[in-house]
């Protein structure tokens, strides 16, 4: 686990100015280990999901790796742990060092998920020594360590939910959405953010809410590239309207890491991925407003959303074919990738010649060629959208975009009227 600061690179921008698996039919024999690692480094999980179903237990240690791979990317975790310590104590781990060290992240990130943190601080451990093969690997499970380690006695947390909540949501000044949180007698306005790895609040609001602040520091990535160090702390209880939070844990900055005096901008908390995914399902609905716990729109069958680490990744046809999609909600628009120009090929080339255009993130602006799509229909769970012009990168713009077909932004999402996020379906519906 790579600690980072999410905030889908919105701040960036103002500052600078698998439940059990749907799956289609079974294939007729057990998939090849070829097979299953070509599904799992393109990182379609959904036809990881899609390869293993139907073969129940079958197909030895390596494939327990690949099983457990798509539990944890379809919020399995439960599942994954006896699947991937199985493949770790096999002859096949001991034969390929760089497939047991992911099994080791993918089993830390379960233990973490499953508010097993003891068990998580051992895995980091082993992966602070031998069990990682590169350096990078042995210093970021060092750095994270000694977090899970001095949370090893924390309750696991929880959520009261007893009926859906509606939350009102505001923009600040950096235009991120935020929502009041309240504890210890005080209200806050926290940003909302499934990119965040864990919860994050300032020293200051920390004492003002009750917060207890423990020894362990840790070393936290953000969109900018810096790192920054921070405690580790526990909120008791939160209560986000009607929803209360217990045994939350947040990161703990001083308040000038999180200050942006180029704007007049403080940010005091965010709430993150490990709170928002507890809710189970979440709407957005398109006058701002959030609905925690939402049930409305139903099951619509298939699950279409899976994570990779804490990244959102969608399944949306395109021309009868299931391809698989980033998901930014901090994104303004779609983005198409490699994969996309090879697989559409003559689509996307029957529209003219590629130009070059400026493309930014942390280590600033750079020059990549495009083709330009028009226009781009997809199908989301079983509802369409159409976006009038996209951009079809035929060079790497992300540590990903060799790897999915696209990145789906703001101009799809405000098609809808709501968009649920499902945590626990594994579901995005738009209605």
């Amino acid at each position: 686990m790579n600690l980072r600061l999410g905030l889908a690179g919105a701040l960036a921008a103002a500052v600078s100015a698998c439940a059990a698996p749907a799956a289609g039919p079974a294939p007729s024999a057990p998939p090849s280990e070829a097979r299953l690692a070509e599904l799992y480094h393109s990182q379609d999980c959904f036809g990881l999901r899609d390869a293993l179903a139907g073969h129940g237990g079958q197909g030895g240690p390596v494939t327990d790796f690949y099983r457990a791979a798509a539990d944890v990317a379809f919020s399995r975790p439960e599942a994954a742990i006896p699947e991937l310590r199985r493949f770790l104590a096999s002859p096949a781990a001991a034969a390929d060092d760089r497939r047991r060290q992911t099994a080791y992240e993918l089993l830390g990130d379960a233990y973490v998920r499953t508010y097993r943190y003891g068990e998580a601080a051992q895995v980091y451990a082993a992966l602070a020594g031998e069990a990682s093969t590169d350096s990078a690997g042995r210093e970021n499970a060092a750095n994270v360590r000694g977090l899970w380690g001095a949370l090893a006695g924390t309750p696991a947390q929880t959520v009261e939910l007893p009926v859906p909540v509606r939350v009102a949501t505001r923009r600040d000044r950096a235009n991120l959405v935020n929502v009041a949180v309240e504890a210890n007698g005080q209200t806050v306005d926290f940003v909302w953010d499934t990119g965040a790895n864990l919860s994050t609040i300032t020293e200051s609001t920390a004492g003002q809410m009750g917060v207890r602040v423990l020894d362990a520091t840790v070393n936290v990535g953000s969109s900018t590239g810096t790192m920054t160090r921070a405690h580790v702390g526990v909120a008791p209880e939160l209560r986000i309207g009607g929803a209360a939070v217990r045994n939350a844990v947040f990161l703990v900055f001083p308040d000038s890491a999180l200050a942006f005096p180029q704007i007049g901008y403080q940010i005091r908390g965010i709430i993150g991925f490990p709170v928002i995914s507890a809710f189970g399902a979440t709407t957005v609905l398109q006058s701002g407003e959030l609905v925690l716990g939402d049930t409305a729109g139903g099951d619509l069958g298939e699950q279409n959303l899976c994570m990779r680490g804490l990244m959102p990744i969608i399944a949306a046809e395109h021309g009868g074919q299931r391809l698989h999609f980033g998901f930014d909600t901090g994104a303004q628009s779609t983005s198409l990738y490699m994969p996309f120009h090879a697989a559409r090929r003559a689509l996307v080339e029957a529209g003219g010649a590629p130009t070059t255009v400026q493309t930014g993130g942390a280590g600033g602006m750079r020059e990549v060629r495009a083709y330009a799509l028009s226009p781009l229909v997809l199908r989301i769970g079983g509802r369409e959208a159409t976006v009038p012009q996209v951009r079809v990168f035929i060079e790497p713009t992300t540590d990903d975009s060799d790897r999915l077909f696209g990145n789906i932004g703001q101009d799809v999402i405000r098609q809808f009227e709501a968009m649920t996020l499902d945590f626990r379906r594994m579901q995005i519906r738009f209605r």
